[in-house]
């Protein structure tokens, strides 16, 4: 949009005319000047988009390790009760194995006895 004034003001060397001309370019600067403002206003939004939307992926990622932490924990844990039934177990079965042994041993000392 052009202002244009209807106000003539005639001096020597045409200044009534540069005044005029002044006053248009003013009010096109003032124009692009919003139109920049709000191209500005635009991008700050969309960085602040942005911006939402990459915390939004590191909050979904710190979620996703913590998920994936929780479930190495898990199996951490299961692989130590595994280990402690399997260390239970053998202590059964060497436990088992000494009473076989003594079991065995009073046999033989009652085998003797009886052969004397």
């Amino acid at each position: 949009m052009i202002y244009v004034s209807t106000a003539i003001v005639l001096t020597p060397g045409g200044s009534g005319t540069v005044h005029i001309y002044i006053q248009t370019v003013h009010r096109t600067t003032q124009i692009q000047t919003v139109h920049r403002t709000t191209q500005i206003e635009t991008v700050h939004r969309t960085t602040q988009i942005q911006t939402v939307h990459r915390t939004t992926q590191i909050q979904t990622v710190h979620r996703t390790t913590q998920i994936q932490t929780v479930h190495r924990t898990t199996q951490i844990q299961t692989v130590h009760r595994t280990t402690q039934i399997q260390t239970v177990h053998r202590t059964t079965q060497i436990q088992t194995l000494h009473r076989t042994t003594q079991i065995q041993t009073t046999q033989r000392t009652t085998q003797i006895t009886t052969n004397l």
